[in-house]
């Protein structure tokens, strides 16, 4: 009697974990597959391959493949796919009873911040193709979780610069000083892609070139709370502080 060869039985998972599954695979093929028109590469026979489910499976939570992949879309531009500002606050609040100056605060912010960025590369990488194809839509929608990331930093800031007797220093706000930082970290880590030797290394003992640079940004951005400990008399803003601290001499004639 010939013996037939048994089909290989596919997974079934609960209703909710299997549409998260396929969502969560979908995430991690766009990572690994950025480049394309705005997830119109995204194969998703190849997905719930992976996850050995059927195509059917896609079916039952999504009328259309192009309806999965908008859901899709929204995964992969929630804020929540940068976990930095969540990790940082659980850092800072063990290590604020202990009362640390305020660098190393700085400093632990700004290595979890570079180092999540490092560790999962995936979102950086899609933003950088989604604003490369220059969809009005996507950028508006990249723009909402830049905003929504910056609001979290800033209530972080708003909670914890206070018990270091500082608020911002104007013209910045605690949501200016967000985007300033965010950037600064973003632009860093881009660099490193590219070009890992220039962002490596100390620039001090103990301080690599990210934390220095954060913290010589809030020590111009931000001021002490009570006036008469300001070093820039209280009330000047930033420029006012830039004119007195900057040397200006009258431009003499060229060197020979």
């Amino acid at each position: 009697m010939v013996t037939r060869e048994r089909r290989t039985r596919r997974r079934r998972l609960p209703p909710d974990e299997a549409r998260l599954a396929l969502l969560e695979a979908g995430r991690d093929y766009v990572y690994a597959n950025p480049l394309g028109e705005p997830l119109d590469h995204v194969r998703v026979t190849e997905i719930v391959k992976g996850l050995g489910l059927s195509i059917g499976a896609v079916y039952h939570y999504w009328e259309s493949q192009d309806d999965y992949r908008d859901d899709l879309l929204d995964l992969l531009l929630s804020a929540d796919e940068y976990p930095a500002v969540r990790q940082t606050g659980e850092v800072v609040a063990e290590a604020v009873a202990a009362e640390p100056p305020l660098e190393e605060l700085v400093r632990a912010a700004a290595t979890i911040s570079f180092d999540a960025l490092a560790e999962v590369a995936g979102p950086e990488r899609l933003v950088l193709a989604l604003v490369a194809y220059g969809d009005d839509e996507i950028d508006a929608r990249l723009g909402l979780q830049s905003r929504e990331l910056s609001s979290r930093w800033a209530e972080l800031f708003r909670t914890y610069f206070p018990r270091y007797d500082l608020e911002p220093r104007p013209p910045f706000t605690y949501d200016s000083i967000a985007v300033v930082l965010m950037g600064l970290v973003q632009g860093m880590n881009v660099r490193r892609v590219v070009d890992p030797e220039t962002v490596g290394g100390e620039v001090a003992e103990g301080w690599d070139l990210v934390g220095s640079a954060a913290l010589a940004f809030l020590l111009s951005a931000c001021r002490p709370i009570d006036p008469e400990a300001d070093a820039a008399a209280g009330d000047r803003g930033l420029l006012d502080l830039a004119q007195q601290a900057i040397p200006r001499r009258t431009p003499g004639p060229p060197r020979q």
